[in-house]
């Protein structure tokens, strides 16, 4: 599920306010994407679209910081999954 999405009103509003701003042809040619890329392979496939020192292909990608608690939490709903666990192991700390 995607976060942090405003209403659709508020958002329309804002998108016309912007494309008022510049006319198209003074614009930068880029596209922009931010969000979560860890929740589809496609979605991970989307990054290697980002700048990079070989290819520029005209796209912006962000990763969406989520917080460790949130993430925890989503975690948590997964029946028998111990992110800690996992996480103490990718840090070399876990004692089995």
């Amino acid at each position: 599920a995607e976060i942090n999405i405003k209403p659709w009103e508020s958002l329309l509003r804002e998108l016309k306010e912007g494309n008022n701003g510049r006319n198209w042809i003074d614009r930068e040619p880029y596209a922009y994407w931010k969000g979560n890329p860890f929740v589809a392979e496609t979605r991970r496939d989307l990054l290697t679209c980002n700048l990079s020192d070989k290819h520029d292909w005209n796209a912006r990608l962000y990763v969406q910081v989520i917080s460790f608690i949130y993430i925890t939490h989503l975690c948590s709903k997964i029946p028998g999954f111990n992110f800690f666990l996992i996480f103490f192991k990718m840090l070399g700390m876990d004692r089995s």
